[in-house]
């Protein structure tokens, strides 16, 4: 019996793309007991298929640990939990309507602006649909009200100051529509907002 070999980077590279396409056709919406998991690859079962993809191949990850490292905190910064919505799970019992293919992309790059935030200190605490303010606790309670209507302000805070992302929904990547934030930028919460990419999460 052959002993594996290790691999070039190069070839890494190669098997990698393909893998992770396979994975993406596979994996492109699921649905678990804890979250809704939509168009992202998870970590854990993407490095498995990547294993036994090496495998089959005859190639081993011998020398190469860097690189398998740098994937897998790429992996983990990326990897998007999407709240299961009972707002969704009660359109679909009664009316059998299912979350569009930009509702579900809307629905991941909310989640993951509330994560961005949220890693920076910043919480939703209220969502303002023009009308009434209804205060929210967390990611979930938020879209469950957000994903009830077209256009609302969705509040952060943090250490007493408040900011609001206004989100514009049916426009996709463009749903992050607009941000307030103060003179000097002396929370940082307009740079936060500038380094986040709505296309990351298409």
């Amino acid at each position: 019996m052959s002993h594996p070999r290790p691999l070039t980077v190069d070839e890494f590279a190669l098997i990698l793309i393909e893998r992770f396409q396979k994975d993406l056709k596979a994996q492109d919406a699921y649905v678990d007991e804890h979250a809704r998991k939509l168009g992202r690859v998870t970590l854990e079962s993407f490095m498995a298929n990547m294993a036994a993809e090496l495998h089959g191949r005859g190639f081993s990850l011998e020398g190469i640990p860097p690189l398998v490292d740098a994937i897998q905190a790429a992996g983990k910064a990326h990897t998007i939990l999407v709240p299961s919505l009972d707002h969704d799970a009660m359109m679909r019992e009664k009316f059998g309507h299912e979350v569009s293919a930009n509702g579900r992309l809307e629905r991941r790059i909310v989640a993951a602006l509330c994560a961005h935030l949220g890693a920076l200190g910043w919480s939703p605490f209220i969502v303002d649909d023009g009308d009434r303010k209804t205060p929210v606790h967390d990611t979930k309670s938020a879209m469950e009200l957000l994903f009830n209507l077209d256009d609302a302000w969705l509040g952060f805070n943090k250490d007493g100051r408040e900011h609001y992302v206004r989100l514009v929904f049916g426009n996709g990547v463009g749903v992050v529509s607009d941000w307030t934030f103060t003179s000097g930028d002396v929370d940082g919460f307009n740079a936060a907002l500038d380094s986040f990419e709505s296309s990351e999460f298409a």
